[in-house]
């Protein structure tokens, strides 16, 4: 998690790992919980949440489960899935992958003036109102408040610039009060790809289970996991807006809910949009924070590796790495369950000592080292409408 963008392509293809799922338990609360592309299992949800806040637990788990939940925090809330009528697992699909074209700077002169409009201070800005929130838990009282400040920004950047072709929405989850944000920007006018859609998104929640008490009320400021994805894909809308700039796709912004729990706001939106048949969906994850960059091969090395190459062509500056995150590290997953190839840029540091704790505060994070996030989105954005 941290600082995290997602990007992605839709094809939909066949089953390559599957397996059964186990049989529900009787009585209620239960919660299916898929720790890997070969385990699920079922967990009563407050055990899960103790799990997830550091608590004890007076139930048998599995240690696989423990150490997905309590260590990793890679692990994906497949039950909608089970309740939908599926018994077997998340289908992953693969299949034939478009070869990407070279990243060329030079083919999109506009970029420059676009990286011009980049501000460190509008991300601290954001950031430090994100933070301001006891916390963004997904099911905490002031859960709904963060989809609402997010909300709040678009609707202000949209009134400043004079724009109104562009449509703001939520799409609501089942069983808690955070909705994900959608906002969409049509193609130019007369492209002949407008029915295709390309995704830049960063979740909104965030949690406490390192050294706190308060469960799902404790103070968790989420700074770097992820006020700061949130506000960089702000400021890439910012940018995109204020410049005026479309491009032969549509442009979908998205800030997923409750990604802390197992991916559940990011599986929402991914399941509407197959279901919708999007024809072709791009999705780019951001996590945003520190001098260095790093790009996700997980879960889809080829889409990665033009990540990495579009980071390399416009922002050369910034060392740039690529590192895998494991499974179900973040909501670029949820997209690459239903189909949809899926990438992540997330700062080079592997570990951030404060994440999900009282001590991930805004003045820990390096707001010019995010607007290289910001460039290398609008980038991106422009390289895939061409």
């Amino acid at each position: 998690m941290r600082t995290s963008t997602v990007f992605v392509l839709l094809c939909l293809l066949g089953c390559v790992s599957c397996f059964f799922y186990p049989s529900r338990p009787e009585g209620t609360g239960w919660r299916l919980i898929q720790t890997s592309e070969k385990h699920a299992e079922w967990v009563q949800g407050d055990v899960l949440e103790n799990l997830m806040f550091g608590m004890d637990i007076d139930t048998a788990v599995s240690p696989k489960l423990w150490i997905a939940v309590r260590l990793y925090r890679r692990f994906k809330d497949v039950t909608s899935h089970w309740e939908e009528g599926s018994r077997i697992s998340v289908e992953r699909k693969k299949g034939t992958i478009p070869d990407y074209p070279t990243p060329n700077p030079t083919a999109h002169p506009e970029v420059s003036d676009l990286f011009k409009l980049a501000n460190a201070d509008s991300l601290e800005s954001i950031v430090k109102e994100m933070t301001s929130l006891q916390t963004r838990y997904y099911k905490s009282k002031e859960s709904r408040q963060a989809s609402e400040f997010v909300r709040g920004k678009v609707e202000e950047i949209l009134k400043k610039a004079g724009t109104t072709d562009v449509t703001v929405e939520y799409i609501d989850n089942t069983g808690y009060d955070q909705p994900n944000v959608i906002v969409k920007i049509p193609a130019k006018e007369g492209s002949s790809t407008s029915s295709e859609i390309s995704i830049v998104g960063a979740h909104i929640d965030s949690i406490c289970s390192e050294d706190c008490s308060g469960g799902k009320e404790a103070r968790a400021p989420g700074a770097d996991d992820d006020a700061s994805g949130s506000a960089t894909v702000l400021e890439i809308f910012r940018l995109i807006v204020e410049g005026k700039w479309r491009g032969k796709r549509q442009i979908h912004f998205m800030w997923f809910a409750a990604e802390e729990p197992g991916l559940l706001g990011s599986a929402t939106v991914a399941k509407q949009y197959k279901k919708q048949k999007a024809n072709q969906l791009t999705t780019s994850g951001y996590h945003s924070e520190g001098n260095s960059m790093t790009t996700l091969t997980d879960p889809n090395s080829k889409f990665a590796n033009y990540l990495y190459k579009i980071a390399q062509a416009y922002v050369p500056e910034v060392p740039i790495i690529k590192d895998s995150c494991g499974y179900a590290c973040s909501d670029q997953w949820s997209f690459d369950d239903e189909g949809f190839p899926a990438g992540m840029y997330i700062e080079s540091e592997p570990t951030d000592p404060y994440v999900h704790s009282i001590q991930d505060t805004y003045n820990r994070l390096d707001f010019d080292g995010m607007v290289h996030f910001v460039k290398v989105g609008v980038a991106w954005l422009t390289e895939v409408s061409r």
